[in-house]
This record gives C-alpha cells, structure tokens and sequence, in this order.
C-alpha cells in the first residue's frame, strides 16, 4: 500500500505542455469570439429598437423596466444560442465519435 503513495507523480513531456496550451488558447479564441458575437447582436438589437425604447421613455416608462426589457430579450436570445450549440454539439460528437470509432 505505501508503494503505491510513493511513486513519484510522471512528469508531463513537451508535447503534451503544447498541446495542453494549444487547447487553452483554442479555448480562449472561441470564448472572445463568442462574446463579441453576443456583444454585436444585443447592440444589433438595442440600435434597432432606439425609436421604441424612446417612445417608452417619453411615455413615462422607467428607465429600469426598458433596461429590464432589453435584457431580458438579450438573454433570451443567448438561451435559444446556448441550447441550438448544445443541441449541434452533441449531434456532431456522436457522428466524430462513429467516425472515429467505426
């Protein structure tokens, strides 16, 4: 039992370093492209409906429910983005998968 907490930890060679750092940086491209993509498409948003969001504000509504209204529309936006990546995700895994495995 002793031998087997003994055993020194295996040291991670140079290819495995790189790969390891090639995935966080793939990582890291796809989280900022995505944030701008969410970025451009609530001020997509946001510039189409100024004429709207003034009339409301001229008509009285407050400043938080039309902010409230925008964020709620952008989030659920992100949500149907969020479940169609999920959706394809797991369609695409399974064809990789039985294209990897026969």
């Amino acid at each position: 039992m002793d031998a087997l907490f003994l055993r020194p930890l295996p040291v991670p060679d140079s290819h495995e370093i790189v790969h390891v750092a090639r995935t966080k940086a793939g990582s890291a491209e796809a989280l900022f492209l995505s944030a701008i993509g969410l970025y451009g498409v609530l001020a997509f948003t946001v510039s189409h409906r100024t004429r709207e969001i003034a009339v409301r504000m001229a008509l009285g509504a407050a400043s938080g429910h039309v902010a409230r209204t925008v964020v709620r529309q952008s989030m659920l936006i992100a949500a149907i983005g969020v479940f169609l990546g999920i959706a394809v995700a797991a369609v695409s895994a399974r064809q990789i998968a039985s294209l990897l495995y026969g």
